[in-house]
């Protein structure tokens, strides 16, 4: 991430990020001269080295955290779309590009490089939508009526991360994922 300054420029509007930026410089930097230092010393650090690599590690646990707030804003935009049977990557991309925005912070142009840098793993995306959906579906059904129940059962087409799925194809989904 730090090798796109755009992205970085977006994640730094985004609330709880930017430090982001000078946290992800810190650790690359000292990530390189612990390695170099520990080669060098024959595998062992000095106090004040094995301070330093302390605090790394607390400056990547921190921008771990950030980065799952910006991820934990997903679920409220797909509590507000109304584009459920599609895929949610069609949904940020193309269907509902605006309301993404406003929701996330983040432009689609941001998303899109997110996504290629590998932050967005589509089985573990699929998975979480699965479970934020089945929690909704169930939340919505607890006052319905016997016919709303009784017509719930029909198959329909049901968005995940990339790809739509029957809802007849929900109980595969969770078997693979456990």
């Amino acid at each position: 991430m730090l090798n796109h300054p755009d992205l970085l420029s977006a994640l730094e509007q985004v609330e709880d990020v930017r430090a982001l930026i000078q946290h992800g410089e810190k650790v690359v930097t000292s990530t390189k001269s612990l390695k170099t230092a520990k080669r060098e010393q024959g595998g062992e650090l000095t106090p004040e080295q094995s301070a330093e690599q302390r605090a790394t590690a607390k400056l990547r646990k921190e921008i771990r955290e950030k980065l799952q707030k910006v991820l934990a804003k997903i679920p409220v935009f797909m509590y507000a779309t109304d584009f459920r049977e599609s895929a949610l990557r069609d949904v940020i991309e193309s269907l509902d590009r605006d309301l993404f925005e406003r929701v996330t912070g983040l432009t689609v142009d941001d998303f899109r490089l997110l996504s290629n840098l590998g932050l967005f793993n589509a089985q573990n995306m699929d998975h979480a939508i699965y479970q934020f959906r089945a929690f909704k579906h169930a939340s919505l059904l607890y006052a319905a009526s016997e016919r709303e129940k009784a017509a719930d059962h029909a198959v329909h087409p049901v968005g995940l991360w990339d790809r739509t799925i029957r809802s007849d194809e929900l109980p595969e989904l969770v078997e693979h994922a456990n």
